[in-house]
């Protein structure tokens, strides 16, 4: 296993592995902001079943995803970049429903006995309340994105990654080099939640979790 992670080290790994966390960055790029809107779109009433269902997109095939982008004629960097992005989004946006569904109703009756109007509720209680909250929920999603890169990266093989090279390893039955890059991509999203939770909390320093 070793000896097949230095010939994929000598082979351009690190070209690959470059290439994967370009996707995942880009593809966290969209998810986060897009998520937090839906989230907080779903107070309102009228959007809670909207914002339902594009959760529930959760239960979809990724399959059907990358079919759905290659119809509308994206290229082929950005369908992976979105096929990524909208797998961590629905189980982001899943995990902020719940949050959102579980703020305590003696917060809710606080901000009304201070005469808050809707907006301010929603600024002051949920936007910058919650908005710790909201960033750890994010967190184990990017995990989730980086293990499904081998499915994203294997529809467009012509840019590299490292879930095109886990394919080839897997097209070969070369099982030492599948642990191997099976190591990497371990160890690396490990250490991209260890950075993404330090960053968190050098910004919310007072936060209680």
């Amino acid at each position: 296993t070793w000896e097949k992670l230095v010939h994929q080290y000598e082979n351009g790994l690190m070209v690959d592995f470059l290439v994967s966390l370009k996707t995942i960055a880009w593809a966290c790029a969209y998810a986060f902001p897009v998520g937090c809107l839906l989230g907080y779109l779903y107070t309102a009433e009228a959007w809670k079943t909207p914002v339902r269902f594009v959760a529930s997109m959760r239960n979809m095939g990724t399959t059907a995803v990358i079919a759905g982008l290659i119809l509308v004629q994206f290229s082929g960097d950005m369908i992976k970049t979105l096929t990524i992005g909208l797998i961590i989004l629905v189980y982001f946006l899943s995990a902020l429903i719940q949050q959102f569904d579980n703020i305590h109703q003696e917060r809710l009756d606080l901000a009304r006995t201070m005469d808050m109007t809707p907006t301010q509720t929603l600024w002051h209680l949920v936007v910058r309340g919650e908005l710790y909250q909201v960033c750890a929920n994010f967190i184990p999603n990017i995990g989730i994105g980086w293990s499904m890169l081998s499915i994203a990266e294997g529809v467009v093989r012509g840019s590299g990654g490292i879930g095109d090279l886990l394919l080839q390893q897997d097209k070969i039955s070369s099982m030492n080099g599948i642990v191997a890059l099976a190591g990497v991509t371990n160890i690396t999203g490990h250490l991209i939640a260890v950075a993404c939770w330090f960053v968190l909390r050098r910004l919310f320093r007072y936060a209680s979790n």
